[in-house]
């Protein structure tokens, strides 16, 4: 693996963890709203 290829993989995993957050930030939104079978996608 080139160093271009590890600072790309930093970046994906950064990415996707940005969107996990974001996930977690609007399942937490729709629990608190009592809304528990809300699909989040």
């Amino acid at each position: 693996m080139n160093r271009e290829e590890v600072q790309l993989l930093g970046f994906e995993i950064v990415a996707f963890a940005g969107d996990a957050r974001s996930k977690f930030l609007e399942a937490l939104t729709a629990a608190q709203a009592g809304d528990f079978a809300k699909q989040m996608h």
